[in-house]
């Protein structure tokens, strides 16, 4: 599993640049807290950063390329490379939306309990 250490590596290896691991560690954690509230619908994590940086990521594989993505997009955004930005941003969202469309379509409930016909 993807770790914000090993995502700011990737990030750092494939696209190199000015920004601070910490910079890098807010934006990870801001995917983060979307992610828990938004598909798991829970409260975001509470990371102690830089000590909780080799935790596990909320998404594993094959998913986990949209920290990647997300930390690119923000790059490109700071340095206001607008054109590169909207690329990467539609990247990620697209990535994004198929996690979502995964973890409903493999966690929905399963007992059907709740659903009546009425009409006969």
């Amino acid at each position: 599993m993807a770790t914000m250490n090993t995502v700011i590596e990737s990030v750092d290896r494939l696209k190199p640049n000015a920004y601070t691991d910490e910079d890098k560690y807010k934006w990870i954690n801001q995917l983060e807290g979307l992610v828990s509230v938004q598909v798991f619908e829970k409260d975001a994590p509470e990371y102690c950063l830089p000590d909780d940086a080799d935790t596990p990521l909320l998404v594993g594989h094959p998913f986990d390329d949209i920290y990647e993505l997300y930390v690119s997009a923000m790059i490109d955004y700071y340095n206001r490379e607008y054109n590169n930005y909207n690329n990467a941003v539609l990247m990620f969202q697209e990535r994004l939306d198929q996690f979502k469309k995964w973890y409903i379509q493999h966690n929905a409930n399963k007992g059907g309990g709740y659903f009546r016909n009425v009409m006969g």
